[in-house]
């Protein structure tokens, strides 16, 4: 989405009141309210969701924007502003101030701390009424339109600069600051204006091409009255030729190029009118389509590497050789379809032929699903990592493996001079018949046969475990995902991840008298039964890790060792005390250490088999406190002030476990391994491949959802970098289509199953007496976080060389 779209005026109807008693069809004078939703300020990070107003205020600024009809007049004006929480929970009296951009005032009101006797609530919106004509003033052009909100300290709290959290103007729209206006007009008001949903390619194009639009506010001002669309054509920008009016409930047309000379320009504008006469302006598209040679290829479809991702408008290079495509059972396997060049497929089809093998053997077609690939426009690049543009990352399933639904909201069109990808991912059962399986790749578009293609697709004769050999924990907040955890859970299974998150919850009655503690482990059930037993999750593959969270209802040293004696002895009844661990800390800085300390110490003394892990470097004062030391990637090696990896070796030794984690460390993300849009599919699945090199038991990573509060299919951005804590996307009905929410996989997420899967070649050729030909093969991928090969074909032919190995071992055994 355009920053034009980010700071548009978004006007709803809330109600449509006669301003007299005797209101009849002929008269327009009508009421109605309007709400404008403001852009970021300046002093706010634009991927921040939450704004702390501290000493600095908050920046309001609202873009240029128009009252409808003739004689405007706005009736009342309010800001609202969504109050989050006073951090530090004390007593403080605060002033809540706005005062316009030239310090004029327009709103003082009191504001206490939770612990105040007349506190303030939090979690809710606050509506403070503006100066109607102040109001009025910036709707036409008078004055400077913006607010600035700031608080004075009165008394108590612990200090003058007590802080206040409320939703940021960067938020997301459930929490972002509204200006709201109620105002009267008389006459016929235009409809807004639409959007354009696509751009034209830099690359020509050849007989037509889709053109797509958006209109997020649709509706007219005026009651009963009909929206259409007018399209125009020209060459020169002068001469303008209708194209098409369309219905309002339209969003597609397409464009012909017919009696266009090669290299000819067509310029397209479109606009919003209603059958009483009233037009939105026109809306131009950036630059014109270009009509493609004759020369030039109409459609060229190819099988490509998934270590490549292919961009929305670069001339992709073909491979001088078809790549390779093979997997050990047990192990999925992706294989990308690249259809490319200057014609528009309409009513576009993608299917596979059942995969035959040796001896009237086959792959289940239930076992291969095709994905169509979906861009996401960045506007802004990862810091030192990436660059703008149209990015690959979504996969779509064409059918669902949940439901069975077809999945094709958007348009089945492969639009000319753009490039389109769809990936087709084998799973290969773990009782497959070794051998190359060949079937035929068909492209249609409508009833025409486009493009057939043969593969050949090899069954290696080893078998990786179902279970992984390597430890994971990827967080995710379970309030981003609600009623449709349990699917969520099933999906990170089948990428071999294990989640962790708030619903994995123990709680606890304490009973002083006997020093004992009674626990409700309903909830940790109710969602993870089935990902720790295996039952009902794909392949039977059940989550290698999980982080126990919980407290008793007392909150004092003693409570807390009979909770976790009671906890130990619930998840040793399970069989589960294997593969649990508390999370004690995040990051803690130097002065938390002595509270972290104390919590291990409660842990230990109740549960000394129930595993500790903290996010840090191998601190002197945490040893012989912590099982699982989790530092980040970075801090592995020398970077470490503690030790770095000898001394990560030698906690090894004594029993205690090593995990590490990626992180955006923006001075050193360019030679570190990343999950980021904007970086390479050698990125993400390079992790396995290091990890076992150092001989690191896990990884973990904060979030898999972090953006979906906001715009996950629009913007990831967050903490200097795309992507950073979003691996999945939210598969709605209204985004994807089907009846059903979905998870949708990114290509972020395959990249990293399938370097797990890497890590289980390197440590089954391990197993097999082949370490020192592992660490061979794996020092041609990299040799450590901070040098590692960002080379496709490098990996290729250093996994293929590992399954050589492994197959001649194999086969002498």
């Amino acid at each position: 989405m355009s920053a034009v779209s980010l700071t548009r005026l978004i006007i709803i109807v809330a109600s449509i009141v006669c301003l007299s008693n005797e209101c009849t069809a002929a008269s327009t004078e009508q009421q109605k309210t309007c709400e404008l939703s403001l852009p970021f300020a300046a002093n706010v990070a634009p991927d921040q969701e939450w704004y702390t107003l501290g000493t600095t205020p908050l920046r309001l600024t609202i873009p240029k924007f128009t009252l409808p009809g003739n004689k405007p007049r706005v009736e009342s004006a309010s800001l609202l502003l969504y109050y989050r929480y006073e951090p530090d929970w004390t007593d403080v009296s605060l002033k809540l101030v706005v005062e316009g951009l030239d310090g004029s005032p327009m709103v003082s009101t009191p504001w206490y701390g939770a612990n105040h006797p007349q506190k303030t609530p939090h979690g809710r919106w606050y509506e403070f009424p503006l100066p109607r004509e102040t109001v009025e003033a910036w709707a036409t052009g008078k004055g400077s339109p913006g607010a600035l909100v700031r608080r004075e300290y009165v008394g108590g709290g612990r200090n003058p600069n007590h802080p206040l959290v409320f939703g940021s103007p960067n938020g997301s729209e459930s929490v972002r600051p509204v200006l709201k206006l109620r105002c009267s007009f008389s006459g016929v008001a235009a409809p807004t204006p639409p959007e354009w949903s696509m751009q034209p390619p830099p690359n020509p194009v050849k007989d037509k091409v889709l053109l797509t639009w958006e209109h997020k506010a649709p509706h007219d001002f005026n009651q009963g009255a009909q929206v259409s669309y007018q399209i125009e054509t020209s060459q020169d920008r002068s001469n303008w030729v209708p194209l098409a009016q369309l219905p309002g409930d339209k969003r597609k047309a397409f464009l012909p190029m017919d009696g266009v000379r090669p290299g000819g320009q067509v310029h397209i504008r479109i606009r919003a009118v209603n059958d009483l006469g009233a037009a939105s302006p026109w809306v131009q598209t950036d630059k014109p389509y270009v009509q493609a040679a004759p020369e030039e290829s109409a459609l060229e479809a190819y099988f490509e590497s998934p270590l490549r991702k292919i961009m929305r408008f670069d001339l992709p290079q073909r491979p001088s050789s078809p790549p390779t495509f093979f997997a050990a059972r047990g192990e999925s396997e992706l294989i990308q379809l690249v259809l490319t060049g200057a014609a528009t497929l309409d009513d576009l089809r993608v299917t596979i032929s059942p995969l035959q093998g040796p001896g009237g053997s086959a792959i289940a077609d239930d076992n291969v699903c095709i994905y169509r690939q979906e861009y996401i426009n960045l506007t802004k690049p990862s810091k030192n990592v990436g660059r703008i543009g149209w990015w690959p990352d979504a996969l779509v399933p064409l059918r669902d493996a949940y439901f069975g639904e077809s999945r094709a909201k958007r348009p089945m069109v492969k639009n000319g001079g753009e490039n389109e990808s769809f990936w087709i991912e084998i799973d290969v059962p773990s009782n497959q018949t070794p051998g190359t399986y060949r079937g035929t790749v068909r492209v249609d578009s409508g009833s025409v046969l486009q493009k057939e293609i043969p593969l050949a697709f090899t069954v290696r004769n080893f078998t990786i475990p179902v279970q992984q050999t390597l430890r994971t924990s990827f967080g995710c907040d379970p309030t981003y995902l609600g009623k449709n955890y349990n699917i969520y859970t099933k999906e990170a299974s089948k990428h071999r991840i294990s989640l962790y998150g708030g619903y994995f919850t123990i709680t606890g009655v304490y009973d002083v008298n006997s020093d004992t503690c009674s626990i409700n482990a309903k909830q940790a059930e109710q969602y993870y039964e089935s990902a720790m037993t295996g039952k009902g999750m794909p392949h039977g593959r059940s989550f290698d890790s999980i982080n126990v969270s919980g407290k008793p209802d007392v909150n004092s040293d003693q409570a807390w060792v009979a909770y976790w004696r009671a906890v130990q002895a619930y998840l040793e009844s399970k069989g589960w005390l294997d593969r649990t661990y508390v999370y004690v800390w995040d990051e803690p800085r130097d002065s938390d250490i002595p509270e972290l300390a104390r919590r291990a110490r409660l842990i230990k003394a109740g549960a000394p088999k129930l595993r500790t892990l903290v996010t840090t470097e191998c601190r002197p004062e945490l040893r012989g406190l912590i099982d699982i030391w989790c530092p980040v990637i970075n801090f592995y090696d020398s970077k470490d002030k503690h030790g770095g990896e000898e001394l990560y070796r030698s906690r090894q030794k004594s029993g205690e476990q090593v995990w590490w984690y990626t992180s955006m460390m923006s001075e050193e993300t360019k030679s570190l391994p990343s999950y980021f849009i904007d970086a390479s599919a050698v990125s993400p699945r390079v992790v396995g491949w290091l990890t076992w090199q150092r001989g690191v038991q896990g990884v973990l990573y904060y979030h898999m959802a972090l953006a979906w509060k906001n715009r996950p299919w629009e913007n990831q951005f967050a903490f200097d970098a795309n992507g950073d804590g979003t691996l999945w996307y939210p598969g709605t009905p209204d985004v994807i289509g089907g009846t059903k929410e979905i998870p949708v996989p990114s290509i972020r997420l395959k990249a990293i199953r399938d370097g797990f899967e890497d890590f289980e070649y390197l440590a089954l050729l391990e197993k097999l007496g082949g370490r020192s030909e592992a660490e061979s093969i794996c020092a041609q991928v990299g040799n450590g976080p901070f040098a590692w090969r960002d080379d496709p074909d490098a990996m290729a032919k250093a996994r293929a060389l590992l399954a050589d190995a492994i197959e001649r071992r194999v086969g002498g055994q």
